[in-house]
């Protein structure tokens, strides 16, 4: 079902992202797509494999323009549930201010305190974020990964100055991309 306001979603194939917009929650899409969906450079989208996920649009290198496919990382094929060579539908996506965001560490138990919480809200914010996606915070060199746990308001958000950020001590286990994906029409 299509909401109101929505462009329909539009189907590319997984490209591996370029080295310089790794960890940065990006998607390269060429200029027809950008226009088809109404996007410009900033903007978030919705990225929907097995899962669905968040990403900052960014227009695609010259060399990409019309090959129907868009780039991201590994991370973000990860919470999507895709595969390099795989499909994706991408659609335009308004995001919300979180309120508040739980993030669990994932395989690592922490030791969590206020100053700790307020670095990684700083690292994150600005960042489009979706319940359930798994999300890296580089510290002192080496990356931590994160679960988002909980978001409110539900749905796609921006952490931002006001936003309330909780992180638990206790880890949850890392969960693993399904080699078998099905596509149901997104409409």
């Amino acid at each position: 079902m299509v909401r109101e306001n929505r462009v329909s979603a539009i189907q590319l194939k997984v490209a591996e992202a370029k080295q310089r917009d790794v960890g940065k929650y990006r998607v390269r899409l060429d200029i027809d797509t950008l226009n088809s969906l109404k996007i410009i450079a900033g903007d978030v989208v919705e990225l929907t494999g097995k899962q669905s996920t968040a990403a900052t649009a960014w227009p695609a290198d010259p060399v990409d323009q019309n090959l129907g496919i868009l780039r991201i990382d590994g991370q973000t094929r990860k919470n999507a549930g895709v595969r390099l060579n795989e499909f994706i539908f991408i659609r335009k996506e308004n995001t919300k201010s979180a309120r508040t965001v739980t993030l669990a560490p994932v395989g690592t138990k922490l030791a969590v305190d206020k100053d700790f919480s307020e670095f990684v809200k700083n690292r994150l914010k600005g960042f489009p974020i979706s319940e359930k996606d798994d999300i890296s915070v580089v510290v002192l060199g080496s990356p931590i990964i994160f679960n988002i746990s909980q978001v409110k308001p539900k749905g796609i958000v921006r952490v931002e100055e006001k936003s309330r950020i909780t992180i638990l001590a206790e880890p949850i286990a890392e969960r693993k991309v399904s080699s078998t994906i099905t596509y149901d029409e997104i409409g």
